[in-house]
């Protein structure tokens, strides 16, 4: 019972493994509703590249700078910094985010945990 009130007052505030998110474009007058993935693995949130250049987040304008990431297979790779405007579940949140090419993943934008404040993180096991 208290369990349940719980899960009914915090609905909300509760991350799961995936989440529905909507993307803002660059202007603010477009959106696009997403699945994402929820990594708490990640510190900043990355958004493909497709999805940048159809909402404009890639516009001169809007590129903070460009970091170089190393994967595990000690791959260097430099990645626009962008500024972007996303809402997961009723908030809605404000974040440099990294834009790389996710084509051949599942899901489109990734989560990470600098975008996770506030928000419990309730991830389930396959």
């Amino acid at each position: 019972m208290i369990f349940e009130l719980f899960l009914k007052f915090y609905q909300n505030k509760i991350l799961h493994n995936f989440e529905a998110v909507e993307i803002f474009s660059f202007d603010g007058l477009t959106s696009k509703k997403v699945m994402a993935k929820v990594d708490t693995g990640a510190d900043r949130t990355s958004i493909d590249e497709s999805l940048a250049k159809e909402l404009g987040l890639l516009s001169e304008s809007n590129v903070i700078k460009e970091i170089t990431y190393k994967s595990g297979l000690a791959k260097s790779q430099k990645r626009p910094i962008v500024y972007a405007k996303f809402k997961i579940k009723k908030e809605t949140i404000n974040s440099e985010v990294n834009v790389v090419d996710r084509a051949h993943l599942k899901f489109q934008i990734l989560i990470g945990r600098k975008d996770m404040g506030g928000f419990l993180i309730w991830l389930q096991s396959k």
